[in-house]
């Protein structure tokens, strides 16, 4: 073998970008292909040893015996539905650069034959059009992982935007978090993490967050107990710290999807005639106020009482906007 050692190689690329589920190439096609490539001549009986040893290291080539049709190759790190899924959730993810993004779509159609890249990109690439202006994104990430897994606490700068449409950093010393978990909420990425000083859970989102260094010094503060911490978010709508409430829920039945959208299917809901269900949840009541105020007269508060009453004191307010 060893004196066409360096032909497997070559092999494997041509029918890599050659060859996939609808293409096949005959022998004649591949030693030609050979030569113009590779400057690489071989007889039959060699090119049949070598696709041999392909099969024998684990990448599998199907054979003209095999098909009767000729060789393609069977071992590829994704399939091409599985690009295409990948694809879509690249332009879609608002958390990663669209330089970023590009790169990494280029990466992913790169596993295919050069006919289903070609075939996949046939769909224009069209990128979410709010994603994430912070070049650091991908690094942040990182070292909030490596924070998380190490059990250090992590400095960072905070920014908010201005008037001006800028992102700046108001505070004069960055914060201090002690990260547990990343969650993907809305199309954000958020850390859940405790504050240095207020010892309190608390959300940040990742793409708002500069100059991350992790505190190699320091331990992260303990979890009191684990959470499941996307259960902990659905809790809290727009990420809503505060205090929580059990209530009820009148709504119409139409709502019922976007009803276990957000909050899954673990919530209680009853019938309540033909038109409406009750809904009960254990939430954070400012999150709820926010919630609900979206559906208008599509959901009625039942209990408690005083949230009832603050929800309609925002009504009222509102009202009064108008007047």
């Amino acid at each position: 073998m060893s004196k066409y050692k360096n032909a497997l190689f070559p092999i494997y690329q041509i029918l890599h970008d050659e060859t996939d589920d609808d293409r096949f190439l005959t022998q004649p096609q591949i030693l030609s292909l050979l030569e113009a490539r590779y400057q690489i001549s071989l007889d039959r009986r060699t090119l049949y040893d070598q696709i041999g040893y392909l099969n024998f290291y684990g990448i599998e080539v199907e054979t003209f015996q095999e098909n009767r049709k000729g060789y393609r190759l069977l071992t590829r790190l994704f399939e091409k539905e599985e690009v295409a899924i990948l694809i879509h959730l690249l332009q879609g993810a608002t958390f990663i650069p669209e330089q970023l993004t590009k790169g990494l779509i280029s990466k992913v159609l790169s596993t295919q034959s050069t006919m289903n890249q070609k075939d996949l990109q046939l769909h224009p690439l069209v990128y979410q059009a709010h994603k994430t202006s912070n070049k650091q994104m991908i690094n942040v990430l990182l070292l909030i992982i490596e924070a998380i897994t190490h059990d250090h606490p992590i400095q960072s700068d905070y920014l908010r935007y201005n008037l001006r449409k800028k992102l700046e950093d108001r505070r004069i010393r960055p914060y201090v978090l002690h990260p547990y978990y990343i969650v993907n909420w809305n199309e954000k990425l958020y850390l859940i993490c405790k504050h240095d000083i207020y010892k309190e859970i608390a959300f940040y989102r990742i793409d708002k967050m500069r100059n991350v260094k992790i505190l190699h010094s320091r331990e992260r503060y303990p979890l009191n107990k684990a959470i499941d911490p996307y259960s902990y978010v659905s809790r809290r709508p727009y990420m809503y710290q505060g205090e929580m409430v059990e209530c009820t829920l009148r709504c119409q039945n139409q709502i019922l999807d976007d009803v276990i959208d957000e909050f899954g299917q673990e919530i209680f809901i009853r019938e309540d005639g033909f038109e409406h269900f009750i809904l009960k949840l254990s939430i954070t009541k400012t999150g709820l106020l926010y919630w609900v105020a979206q559906f208008h007269d599509r959901i009625e508060i039942l209990e408690p009482k005083t949230l009832r009453q603050d929800y309609l004191n925002i009504l009222e307010k509102t009202r009064a906007l108008y007047q």
